[in-house]
């Protein structure tokens, strides 16, 4: 206090010498140049003001230098990031959230960019700002050539976290607690890059993703908590194990790069999330999904490297896929089991999805954005099941029982196989007439007596080249059982009474074999007659009982199964044997027995432990029902058809 008052006082002297020698100054001025210079009374004043100005700005100044400083608002986390934008860029040694920001835009810019050259039709580009510091990019592309709706959207949001949000946050980061007190609030900033493409082809699948990171601020703008977040998912609306293996494949790829834990880890959480509950199936058939990758996974550069390497690996993935399915042809029936399946979509995102949930309950969210994941169009039917046995139905079972699937067995690759040979387009209109492409033999030929393998254009032989590879020696006879019209499917028709009737009253007319017409009705049996003993004039008679005429077999796709002594020796060799399982003293548990053999007369599991297994057992009449049952449109003029009421059913089968 003594030394303030001394200050003031040596003050107030220096203030009284200055008015003094202003007062001389100003007095000797004027006596010499009062009258010979006009300007006297303007720098009079002048003058006296500045000496005014000093002694009343020194004594503030010392004022403000003795009292408490003027408090002023410190800067924003959003306008820390921006100030640094503006003078360093983003570099390798900028903050994650600078870093994160910068790599999901350019993500976006790639996959917008791969998806306009696949559909041809340009993305609308909308950018927005939010108030409280960052924005988004929003791109949506709508009625295009391939994809219905396709969203790709960025966001950057910066924020304050109140206390009870910090306090639930807590929950699964301790560590956001610093001194075991909880702060009132907390700035914030996440930002994520998010994508949904609902393809226009029902055979094509919906695909989502989102990758995000998420961090707290401390008082001086260094990161405080932080985390990562993602995943992608495969929604198809008809399984193509290719596609899901594929997609799974890659995924698990990237993965096992920077940990192996990670793929099982995430895909069983995939399955777990989007999951519909009140329907008891999931979304779709997963891929990986995780939350909450903080430092107690690994260090940030790795978890970060881990994010950029799963986000740059989706648009080789998904482009493959889609450019497979997007010209596939399709009928009404399985465009409107497309729009079902989005029905479930949709029903998920709204009444599961936690991120949708938080968007719609956020104020000032912007609306479009968050509902950009939906799609254009979809259907709801009261009571609607598939039918046993279809496609659709398969699909189910595999939405209800999640599996992985990051490798192609023997089963998956035939599926796979007669799935793109199912859809093999014709050549033309009249699905009889022979290929184009071909020169005819004769052309008295008929197109009743045309080799079916006309009918396969030059583009898509390489189909069937494949599965004559895979089962060598058996396409060609299975296609001159075709050719020859050996085959005939037999339907189960209940209304049929094969019962001898009452004297008096009219008798049952017989049926006789019909040209196949493609149905959705499932043949119960295939009858398959032998090519050495069949007479080209004769076909499946009257009366009798059937093992009084030609040799025939008894093909049944349910169960995988003929009759043949081919098919039973393919299904001994598919089993397994080694030296090992000789010894009566090993124990063999009954598991390990399901997951080897092939059970006779039945579908099992693929053999994928032990590589000296033969794979699917088959056989050429099998291998004709097949083909003749899955490519029906083409091939179905080559095969019989015949109702038959279960009397006859159970003599056929019985060989009486």
């Amino acid at each position: 206090m003594a030394s303030r008052r001394s200050t003031i006082r040596l003050l107030s002297q220096c203030k009284a010498k200055a008015q003094l020698g202003s007062r001389r100054t100003l007095s000797s001025f004027s006596n010499s140049s009062r009258t010979s210079n006009p300007t006297f009374a303007l720098l009079t004043r002048y003058l006296g003001l500045t000496a005014f100005g000093l002694l009343v700005s020194v004594p503030l100044a010392y004022k403000m230098a003795i009292d408490e400083p003027l408090k002023m608002d410190a800067l924003s986390l959003a306008e820390r990031d921006q100030q640094s934008k503006r003078e360093e860029g983003v570099t390798d040694k900028s903050p994650m959230r600078l870093r994160m920001e910068k790599f999901v835009k350019e993500q976006q810019q790639e996959i917008v960019k791969a998806l306009e050259e696949v559909d041809g039709t340009k993305f609308r580009v909308d950018e927005w700002q939010r108030k409280e510091g960052g924005g988004g990019i929003t791109c949506c592309l709508q009625d295009g050539k391939v994809f219905e709706k396709a969203g790709v959207g960025v966001s950057v949001v910066y924020g304050t976290l109140p206390k009870p949000a910090i306090l639930k946050m807590s929950a699964n980061h301790k560590n956001i607690i610093e001194g075991g007190e909880i702060p009132d609030s907390l700035e914030f900033f996440a930002a994520g890059l998010s994508l949904i493409v609902h393809p226009k082809n029902p055979m094509s699948p919906t695909v989502h993703l989102n990758y995000r990171y998420f961090e707290t601020a401390k008082p001086d703008g260094t990161s405080g908590t932080w985390w990562f977040g993602g995943g992608s998912d495969l929604t198809p609306n008809y399984l193509f194990d290719e596609d899901a293996v594929q997609f799974h494949k890659d995924l698990k790829e990237v993965c096992d790069k920077h940990n192996k834990d990670y793929f099982p880890r995430f895909k069983k959480w995939c399955d777990e999330y989007f999951y519909n509950k009140h329907r008891g199936e999931s979304r779709g058939i997963g891929g990986i999904f995780f939350d909450d990758l903080d430092e107690s996974v690994s260090d940030k550069e790795n978890i970060f490297a881990f994010i950029q390497d799963s986000l740059r690996s989706f648009i080789p993935t998904y482009t493959a896929i889609v450019n497979r399915r997007k010209d596939m042809p399709f009928t009404p029936e399985e465009k409107d089991w497309q729009q079902i399946r989005r029905g479930r979509y949709v029903e998920f995102n709204l009444v599961h999805d936690r991120g949708t949930s938080f968007g719609l309950n956020t104020p000032g969210a912007r609306v479009e954005s968050i509902l950009m994941s939906m799609p254009l169009t979809a259907r709801w039917e009261y009571m609607h099941d598939p039918a046993p046995g279809s496609r659709e139905a398969r699909l189910v079972e595999v939405l209800k029982n999640p599996k992985e699937m990051t490798q192609l067995t023997p089963r998956k690759i035939l599926t796979a196989l007669l799935n793109r040979i199912s859809s093999i387009p014709l050549s033309s209109d009249d699905p009889s007439s022979p290929s184009p492409n071909i020169k005819s033999e004769s052309p008295e030929t008929s197109s009743s007596n045309s080799n079916p393998l006309r009918l396969v254009p030059i583009s898509h032989r390489h189909l069937l080249i494949t599965l004559h590879v895979l089962f060598p020696g058996m396409v060609l006879p299975a296609f001159d059982l075709l050719d020859r019209k050996l085959i005939t499917r037999l339907l189960l028709d209940s209304s049929l009474n094969w019962i001898k009737p009452e004297p008096g009253t009219k008798e049952e007319p017989e049926t006789s074999p019909k040209a196949y017409t493609p149905s959705k009705q499932t043949a119960e049996v295939y009858v398959v007659y032998s090519s050495a003993s069949h007479n080209n004039n004769q076909g499946l008679k009257q009366g009798g009982g059937y093992s009084t005429r030609q040799k025939y077999y008894i093909v049944s796709l349910k169960a995988w199964n003929c009759t043949c002594a081919a098919f039973a020796f393919a299904t001994v060799q598919g089993v397994p044997i080694s030296d090992d399982n000789i010894n009566i003293d090993i124990d063999i548990s009954e598991e390990t027995k399901k997951e080897n053999e092939w059970s006779f007369g039945g579908l099992t599991l693929d053999n994928n432990s032990n590589e000296k297994g033969g794979g699917i057992p088959i056989c050429k009449h099998l291998l004709a029902c097949l083909l003749a049952e899955r490519w029906s449109n083409a091939l179905g003029e080559y095969v019989m058809e015949k109702r038959v009421g279960k009397e006859e059913m159970a003599g056929v089968v019985a060989d009486i």
